[in-house]
């Protein structure tokens, strides 16, 4: 339904009417996420939450009724791309913070940058510490690094894939998911590059 009602793909679009930050929470029902859109409506930011619609814990709504919902799901990449356009039209400007919690791989991502269109101003990725198991580090079986004095210290940079593709295959089959989790992250990383070079 193209309504703002309940039955509707867009429900409480009127709290985006609101002053204060527009944020958009690509999950934001459970866990951290659901922690962030209650901080945000605390604060008074304009948030709207997507997500599928499932309830978790008794609720569908982790807002209490103050922030607006898109369902919408990434599985169904030209409606997903549609409705998050939509959304952005109906706010009337651009987001200033997407914190996106739900992309699992590449293709999430490609799916909620196509469907921005460039029109927010900071892009988070809630990645996992999964990245780091599908690392060339993890693929050197995580020998001691010479800088390294004592324990081991991890940083962004050791995300990086090993270049021989037969570790790459080998560290995907133990770890899919922290697979999936890089992929989202270097999507990410290029779409920026892409929408900075073409602006």
């Amino acid at each position: 339904p193209a309504g703002d009602g309940p039955g509707s793909r867009f429900r409480n679009f009127a709290a985006l009417a609101a002053d204060g930050a527009p944020v958009l929470v690509l999950g934001g029902s459970t866990f951290m996420g659901r922690e962030l859109v209650q901080q945000l409506v605390a604060r008074s930011a304009r948030v709207c939450v997507v997500n599928r619609g499932r309830r978790y814990w008794g609720t569908d709504d982790p807002s209490g009724g103050r922030a607006a919902r898109l369902i919408a799901d990434r599985r169904d990449t030209a409606s997903f791309v549609a409705l998050l356009g939509e959304a952005t039209d109906r706010l009337g400007c651009d987001w200033a913070l997407v914190a996106d919690f739900s992309a699992y791989n590449g293709a999430d991502i490609r799916c909620a940058l196509a469907g921005l269109k460039g029109r927010f101003a900071t892009y988070v990725y809630i990645s996992s510490d999964s990245v780091y198991e599908v690392s060339a580090w993890a693929g050197e079986e995580w020998l001691p690094r010479k800088e390294s004095k004592g324990e081991p210290v991890v940083a962004e940079v050791d995300s990086a894939r090993p270049e021989a593709s037969s570790t790459r295959r080998r560290l995907k089959k133990a770890d899919s998911y922290g697979d999936g989790k890089l992929e989202a992250e270097e999507a990410l990383a290029e779409g920026l590059r892409e929408a900075a070079s073409s602006a």
